[in-house]
């Protein structure tokens, strides 16, 4: 298989974001593969395609950092890229993706995780498409067909700053950023956070080259974006940096990703974290917690508008909930003998929502 080998170290973030959607709208039948490995000059935000902006991003904290936010084409969250984050994008005919999603990603990822072996990290696939060490999550990635082409792409994370990751997303208030926070340091890591250091891009681009040869069958060619190419990645980062594009104007989100009271957060494959509010009786609760698999993992509860703990019976279920399934129905058996019926039903529902171990 002749894949091209387009190495473009730094660009601007949108740019980053620009040349796949280019190449995939631009690739012509015959075409050769391509295999861009590049990375941003600039921290920015990337909100999946069918996100909604202000129920995503904290659009404020982006404002306070100078903080692009750019809409991708491909699904996903919202997710924080910068420098220390090298991108590998695959454009590929169509044709190339003709089997099922689950093992696309395995014959398209698989090398990605060879690269990570020869940088001193064991990654495997995780669920669908994580890249992972040990449960911990190396690598975002993504699948979308763009134009004639089907786009993979993904990133070998050489640090990670958990910090801005967890600021740029929309949440109920600071204890939910905490909470989002920690679980992001103890579930995602990074070459750094692994080995204790980081490799220079050069490197991992040559690992990438390497291991992207092997997969093809034969060297990469060297390669150059042509002058339409070019065009049409100026092109799309007009649009790409339009506010209609960003805002999505017109558009309605598939029942899918139709809004729900719950707000959920995916740490990695199988582990959200998700927040919510719930009253007991006539107190307003706040809840938090944590899931991996569908098992209730770790739950808080907090009374919304006042300093008052929240009482006992709650307290205590924050002990005896942990461990139990996220099925509404066990979960309002355990509910049962705390909370009054009609409130637990509630809180099992909503749970339920919470716990599920997919998007």
């Amino acid at each position: 298989m002749r894949l091209r080998l387009l190495d473009l170290g730094g660009v601007s973030g949108l740019r980053s974001q620009a040349v796949y959607h280019a190449l995939g709208e631009s690739i012509s039948e015959g075409a050769m593969d391509t295999l861009a490995i590049l990375h941003p000059t600039n921290p920015y935000v990337s909100l999946g395609f069918h996100r909604d902006l202000d129920t995503d991003v904290d659009t404020a904290f982006c404002r306070e950092r100078g903080l692009p936010v750019y809409r991708r084409r491909v699904g996903g969250g919202t997710v924080y890229l910068d420098a220390d984050q090298v991108f590998f994008q695959l454009i590929l005919q169509e044709r190339r993706a003709r089997t099922s999603v689950a093992n696309a990603y395995a014959e398209f990822l698989g090398p990605a995780a060879v690269a990570y072996w020869a940088l001193g990290v064991p990654a495997e696939l995780m669920g669908v498409n994580d890249l992972a060490v040990d449960g911990r999550k190396l690598s975002g990635t993504g699948m979308a067909t763009i134009g004639n082409a089907v786009v993979v792409v993904g990133n070998v994370i050489r640090d990670l700053d958990h910090a801005s990751m967890a600021g740029i997303m929309q949440l109920p208030d600071d204890t939910a950023r905490t909470w989002v926070e920690t679980s992001m340091r103890r579930w995602v890591t990074s070459i750094q956070g692994e080995l204790g250091s980081k490799p220079s891009y050069a490197r991992v681009a040559t690992e990438l080259v390497k291991a992207y040869a092997a997969w093809a069958g034969e060297p990469l060619v060297p390669g150059r974006l042509s002058d339409r190419e070019l065009d049409q990645i100026r092109t799309t980062e007009r649009r790409l940096e339009s506010s209609e594009w960003l805002h999505r104007e017109g558009y309605e989100r598939p029942a899918a990703h139709a809004a729900t009271p719950v707000r959920r957060v995916k740490i990695r494959a199988g582990r959200w974290d998700a927040f919510f509010d719930w009253a007991s009786g006539d107190q307003p609760i706040r809840v938090y917690m944590s899931a991996d698999g569908g098992v209730l993992e770790a739950i808080r509860f907090a009374r919304i508008g006042g300093a008052a703990d929240v009482d006992a019976p709650l307290r205590a279920l924050e002990g005896s909930l942990p461990g139990t399934n996220g099925g509404a129905v066990d979960l309002a058996e355990r509910l049962a003998s705390t909370v009054p019926a009609a409130d637990a039903n509630r809180l099992a529902g909503l749970l339920a929502i919470a716990a599920r171990p997919d998007g």
